[in-house]
């Protein structure tokens, strides 16, 4: 997700950060983060830029404490960006749960097995032919 940063003048002067938000994010191409520095001299305009973000606009908003928390959080967003999905063990759960509901369900149907081990059991087997031609030894949990 790619992060739209609103600088200190920007928010004191309201230098047209609405339009450009409201415009990036109608474009279809901008689902990410707004990333807003929080001083005391923009304090008193921060409540108005949080709730435009997340309630009118519904993107994700992150304060920051200084220019460092900015350089900081862009490269934790970059490493986090080029990792591969199924070195996340929280992404691919996601990705197991999400990809066929369907598939899901029909698992859960065996004996014994709810959400939760029919996910895993999908993680490690990701179609019902693989899942019946397992071993019992293969479906123990480990």
């Amino acid at each position: 997700n790619p992060a739209f940063f609103v600088t200190e003048a920007d928010l004191v002067a309201e230098n047209g950060y609405r339009k450009r938000l409201v415009q990036v994010r109608n474009s279809g191409k901008f689902q990410g983060i707004v990333v807003v520095v929080k001083t005391q001299i923009n304090e008193q305009y921060f409540p108005v830029i949080q709730k435009f973000t997340v309630l009118d606009l519904g993107m994700m908003f992150l304060p920051v404490a200084n220019q460092m928390e900015v350089s900081c959080l862009i490269v934790q967003l970059v490493q986090e960006q080029s990792k591969e999905p199924t070195k996340n063990p929280f992404l691919r759960r996601k990705l197991a749960l999400l990809s066929d509901p369907d598939l899901l369900q029909t698992v859960q149907q065996i004996s014994e097995v709810g959400k939760v081990r029919g996910s895993l059991l999908l993680q490690k087997f990701p179609s019902i032919q693989q899942l019946s031609n397992a071993s019992i030894q293969e479906l123990e949990p480990a």
